[in-house]
C-alpha cells in the first residue's frame, strides 16, 4: 500500500515473522506485514490487514522483500521494525512525544533535504545529550529500526544477507556511503522497541558483535569507510566530510 509522505509516493514495509501479536498495536495501521507465507493467517487473525511475502530465514532477506516491493511500485520505502513502543521528539533537552507518522514525515524530509540516498533513526537515546546539537548525523555506528529509502539511483542495493544480524543494517548504510548518495540519521527522532530493551552485554553478545566487526571490516576495510574505534575496539562510520 503506498502513503503520501512529505509529497513522496512512499511503500511502508514491516518484516516480520515470530510475533503477529504485535499486530494489534504496531502504531503504523496501514503499513504492510512482509512475514512467511505461512504465517499469513495468524497475522490476518491479529490485525494485519496488508499482508505481502516476507521471510523467517534472515532478517535483511525481509527486508530486501519490501525494498524489492518498493522498487516494483517505483515508490519510496519506509522499513521499520515490528515491536515499537512509542517515538519522542528531543526538543531543548526534553523527550515529547510526537504522532508516528509525523516522524516518519520528518525522517523523509530530512533525509531528502540533506541529499542523502538513505536516512535512519536509531533507538531512543538520552534526550538531555541532544540539546543543541545537529538535526542530523553522518557518522557513528548505525542500526535499521527504521529506514527510509528514496526512489533514486541507489535504489538497486539490498541488504547482504551473508553477514550476522547487526551487521546486515550497518552494512546497508555503508553501501549506501560506496554506491549511492550517503546517509544520513536524523538526530532528534528517537524510536524505542521492545526488542532494543531485551539487549544484553553477555559474554555471547560480545563475542558475536566481535564477530559481526570482522565480517565488516574484512568487506569493508579498503574502503576507509569504516573503522575501529581505539577505545571500544568496536567498528563505526567516521564522520563523512
Amino acid at each position: 500500500m503506498i502513503h503520501e509522505i512529505a509529497g513522496r509516493q512512499v511503500y511502508i514495509g514491516i518484516p516480520s515473522a515470530y510475533r503477529p501479536q504485535n499486530a494489534a498495536t504496531h502504531p503504523i495501521v496501514e503499513a504492510t506485514w512482509h512475514v512467511p507465507l505461512d504465517k499469513f493467517d495468524e497475522y490476518w487473525a491479529h490485525g494485519a490487514v496488508h499482508l505481502a511475502r516476507g521471510s523467517d530465514v534472515r532478517a535483511g532477506h525481509a527486508a530486501n522483500t519490501i525494498l524489492d516491493a518498493g522498487q516494483a511500485l517505483d515508490a519510496d520505502v519506509l522499513i521499520i521494525e515490528d515491536d515499537p513502543v512509542n517515538v519522542k521528539l528531543a526538543q531543548d533537552g526534553k523527550a515529547v512525544h510526537i504522532d508516528p507518522m509525523d516522524a516518519l514525515d520528518m525522517l523523509v524530509r530530512l533525509t531528502l533535504e540533506n541529499k542523502a540516498s538513505v536516512g535512519i533513526t536509531a533507538k531512543e537515546f538520552n534526550a538531555y545529550w541532544k540539546k543543541g546539537g545537529p538535526d542530523v548525523a553522518r557518522h557513528g555506528h548505525v542500526a535499521g529500526w527504521v529506514v527510509y529509502v528514496p526512489y533514486g539511483p541507489a535504489r538497486h542495493l539490498r541488504h547482504d544477507e551473508s553477514l550476522l544480524l547487526g551487521g546486515q543494517d550497518f552494512d546497508f548504510v555503508v553501501q549506501h556511503i560506496a554506491y549511492g548518495l550517503g546517509f544520513i540519521r536524523a538526530e532528534n527522532i528517537m524510536w524505542k522497541f521492545k526488542m532494543g530493551d531485551k539487549g544484553s552485554f553477555s559474554e555471547r553478545v560480545e563475542e558475536q558483535r566481535r564477530e559481526m566487526d570482522n565480517q565488516l571490516m574484512a568487506k569493508w576495510a579498503d574502503t576507509g569507510i569504516v573503522r575501529t574505534n581505539p577505545r571500544t575496539g568496536w567498528i563505526h562510520i567516521p564522520r563523512q566530510k
